[in-house]
């Protein structure tokens, strides 16, 4: 699976719009990102920023989504360079976390040099991201470690990725130390997989 806007899967119009657009979203506070910007910078018509994205909301989770697919990329990577399962998800979430570290947009959205806009998308609006980032953690272990219930791995694929959210807007210890607690607090809970698919099941119900 690839995760980057020159996948396949994105248009090369779309992947264009979202390039000038985190750069806007960069420099500008997010209220002062507008579709009609957008569309003059990259040198098409408003309507088709508007057909790409909808409304702005949409371009927010678009933008949100691109940044957050190549953390994965980054976490795939150095996950994938270990031998267990703990430091699978240890370094994997360094290494997702160095990366945010540096990316000029996540520094912009997460100290309010942005505006409130895309923070909203990571914060409350999240849907999209948590599935697209728990899938491909749970594809992860599955893959590599099939031994697990799907359903539990789905659950502490998104308690995994909540916590890392929760520490970039709040940070705790380094973020080696972080990401080892993460990975420690995941496999704790694998082991009562059972137990958690069960609550989950009863709170659905």
């Amino acid at each position: 699976m690839q995760f980057n806007t020159t996948s396949p899967e994105i248009s090369a119009t779309r992947a264009a719009l979202l390039t000038r657009a985190e750069a806007m979203a960069q420099s500008l506070p997010w209220h002062e990102v507008t579709m009609s910007k957008l569309a003059q910078s990259a040198g098409v018509s408003r309507q088709t920023v508007y057909n790409e994205f909808g409304n702005k909301q949409g371009l927010a989770r678009a933008i949100a989504l691109v940044v957050a697919q190549r953390l994965l990329v980054d976490f795939n990577e150095a996950a994938a360079a270990e031998h267990d399962l703990h430091g699978a998800l240890a370094a994997g979430l360094v290494s997702a976390f160095e990366h945010a570290d540096a990316t000029p947009l996540v520094h912009a959205v997460l100290t309010g040099q942005s505006g409130n806009g895309l923070l909203t998308v990571v914060t409350t609006d999240a849907s999209e991201i948590l599935e697209t980032a728990g899938g491909a953690i749970t594809h992860m272990v599955l893959d590599r470690w099939p031994v697990h219930d799907r359903a539990a791995v789905e659950i502490v694929a998104e308690l995994a990725i909540r916590l890392f959210v929760s520490h970039l807007l709040q940070p705790g210890p380094s973020r080696r130390v972080t990401a080892a607690r993460i990975a420690t607090i995941a496999l704790a809970a694998l082991e009562h997989g059972q137990e958690l698919v069960a609550a989950a099941e009863n709170r659905v119900g």
